[in-house]
């Protein structure tokens, strides 16, 4: 799927600044969202050379009416709030786009901590590999600020995004590879985010990403890729170095259950909607109604004897997987998918 022009707001090829961070925000958690704006506030960085966009998704209260907030724009003169009403993670992105200056992109979420010389390897990583085009941490470390149960934390380290490598790795393959960045700490070159911006513009991608308590996702994949079928490639770097903060109420086991959902069931149609040969269900084909309501089933009924979480976020999982599958392919998801994860959420 290719867009035939780009002629939208923020196209401009003259940046004023060097990075654009967008914060894209809704009802914070006060507690982790005055960190995150703390390490905002403390990057090195040269004066002048980057911009704060903090972007309010509909939040209720609005974010300014906080004296916290307002603290943080008063110290950070660089750092402007922008409203965008349209609730959804990617419509937020795409206002702060539209709204930037930079010819780098960082995208922050509020519950993002990234380390002080977070810019200034990124600039080093974008001079040094000019074929990259987007960027992320390839050192997450995943904070639970009100602790998590230890039969929960093994999989939610995994959903937060927590990992770390040892080297730089990237990649320019038309297929997702495990090199290519997550939403985190996301850096895009400003021309490649315009190609992911017009097609969302004109209706060639769907995810909206989270919504509200909705944790369906999908557009950090789309956004990654969009960079890919530009021909440029994606990777990670050691150097970039970020915290993931996550409160008790996302800790949770019911949370954990809906965020695996979410991520999972996004996971072929995000991919298609760029890549048209992408294959879904890894390549098998999918089954029919009488053999899927049996496996479905016996699949169910073990997870639910044993007891196990793990076994059973390993089955939301593949449900997850199967319903992205159907939806990629325009198929009706069947009736057994559906009411089985209305049992298990």
């Amino acid at each position: 799927m290719m867009s035939k022009h780009f002629d939208i707001k923020g196209s401009s090829e003259h940046s004023t600044f060097l990075f654009s961070i967008i914060i894209c925000s809704y009802n914070p958690d006060e507690r982790i969202f005055r960190r995150c704006l703390e390490a905002v506030r403390l990057l090195n960085g040269s004066a002048g050379t980057f911009e704060v966009l903090l972007i309010d998704n509909n939040s209720i209260p609005e974010l300014y009416s906080f004296e916290y907030i307002r603290e943080a724009v008063a110290q950070m003169p660089f750092m402007r709030i922008i409203v965008e009403k349209q609730q959804g993670l990617s419509f937020a992105r795409q206002r702060g786009f539209l709204e930037s200056k930079g010819r780098y992109l960082i995208f922050f979420d509020d519950d993002n901590e990234p380390f002080s010389d977070y810019l200034m390897a990124l600039s080093r990583l974008y001079d040094t590999f000019p074929s990259v085009g987007a960027w992320g941490p390839g050192n997450v470390w995943v904070d639970y600020v009100d602790g998590i149960a230890s039969e929960l934390k093994e999989y939610a380290d995994l959903l937060f995004q927590e990992r770390h490598e040892a080297f730089v790795q990237y990649a320019s393959q038309r297929s997702q590879q495990n090199c290519y960045p997550y939403g985190t700490g996301l850096s895009i070159k400003r021309e490649l985010m315009q190609y992911y911006v017009a097609l969302l513009s004109e209706g060639g991608l769907t995810l909206k990403g989270r919504d509200g308590n909705l944790l369906t996702s999908g557009e950090d994949t789309q956004m990654v890729l969009a960079c890919i079928v530009q021909g440029a490639a994606a990777g990670v770097a050691p150097d970039l170095k970020i915290k993931h903060m996550v409160p008790g109420k996302r800790a949770t086991y019911a949370y954990i259950k809906k965020l695996i959902y979410g991520t999972h069931v996004c996971y072929d149609l995000s991919i298609r909607q760029l890549i048209p040969e992408h294959v879904v269900n890894f390549g098998r084909p999918l089954k029919g109604n009488s053999m899927l309501w049996f496996k479905v089933v016996k699949r169910y009924l073990k997870v639910k004897i044993s007891g196990n979480v793990g076994k059973e976020f390993r089955f939301i999982e593949w449900m997850g997987l199967m319903t992205s599958s159907y939806l990629a392919e325009g198929k009706k998801v069947p009736a057994i998918i559906d009411s089985t994860i209305k049992r298990l959420l």
